[in-house]
């Protein structure tokens, strides 16, 4: 049972840890004066994606590249396949022109970029991991330019929670460290057992569990900001956090140790996130909203995927 706990207690800390750092990095950055465009598109995305890079780096330092690269891709396709579908089923989400030719063709070119550096060079080498984090800096900027006019950012931060000290804040921020800390070891530990116990890759269980388990914090903000009417926010939060998945989570633990990618996952799984995104820009491009019936689908086309992944890896 020992895996088990483990797996449940570090999806516990991730979680926590999560919340944690978006409530206390948001509060410090609001005491401080930051602009709450900037905090929205930058703190409270990365902070929903702390569970991912704690996840990556453990996994890259401890030689699992498997669980590193499966957890970003698994998570990337839980984010819009079950997680926005889920916030549609709530409310169904309107998205402007804007908002899918800026992010969108952006989230399109972080698949893309996976797909094209595991396609030719087999791993995510330093330099690769480099130019994504130089990718991601080049979409913060772009993105803070576009987004003044713009009201999304801020009604993110509105709806996170402050803690009333800057003290109080900054303790916040050191227990989530230490949550994610301890709650990626024991998630990373507790799935790399149970795969050699049930002769079950790394690859898989990163696809599976783990995605699901870093991804509760962006299903918090996202059910949160359904239920309270604001449907963007799912979408941005969801298109911001897929983004920082690959080239931040990726490029951070790259530039830490190059990560080879696993052949099986680079000739299904990588190749089919490319395609689902797309299908996403499509379908938004097309209709402009994620209704009701359309989240249906990819709860389907989520659940089909899951049931592949795991017949594949029992037969």
């Amino acid at each position: 049972m020992a895996p088990y706990l483990q797996i449940l207690g570090g999806i516990v800390a991730l979680y926590a840890g999560g919340e944690l750092m978006m409530h206390g990095a948001v509060s410090v950055s609001k005491k401080m004066r930051i602009p709450q465009i900037l905090i929205g598109l930058t703190i409270v995305s990365i902070a929903t994606s702390m569970p991912e890079i704690m996840v990556a780096i453990r996994s890259s330092l401890q030689g699992i590249p498997d669980l590193a690269v499966g957890s970003v891709v698994g998570t990337n396709i839980v984010n819009v396949y079950l997680i926005l579908a889920l916030s549609a089923l709530i409310m169904p989400i309107v998205v402007d022109k804007i908002a899918i030719r800026e992010n969108l063709f952006i989230m399109i070119a972080a698949s893309a970029s996976l797909l094209g550096v595991g396609f030719f060079f087999g791993e995510i080498g330093k330099l690769a991991g480099l130019l994504f984090l130089g990718a991601l800096i080049a979409y913060y900027i772009y993105s803070y330019r576009h987004a003044q006019n713009h009201q999304d950012c801020e009604e993110v931060v509105d709806d996170i929670a402050q803690v009333s000290s800057l003290w109080m804040a900054l303790l916040f921020v050191a227990l989530s460290a230490l949550a994610l800390t301890f709650g990626s070891n024991w998630l990373v530990d507790g799935a790399s057992a149970i795969a050699q116990k049930f002769g079950v890759t790394e690859a898989v269980i990163g696809l599976t569990i783990v995605a699901f388990g870093t991804s509760l914090p962006e299903l918090t903000l996202c059910v949160i900001g359904a239920v309270r009417g604001h449907s963007e926010i799912a979408f941005g939060n969801i298109v911001g956090s897929s983004i920082i998945n690959i080239f931040a989570v990726l490029g951070i633990a790259a530039m830490i140790k190059p990560i080879p990618i696993n052949p099986s996952i680079m000739r299904f799984d990588i190749p089919l996130l490319f395609i689902l995104t797309l299908l996403l820009a499509i379908i938004l491009k097309w209709r402009g909203k994620l209704s009701r019936p359309t989240a249906v689908v990819f709860l389907v086309i989520y659940a089909s995927y899951l049931a592949y992944t795991f017949m594949t890896a029992i037969g």
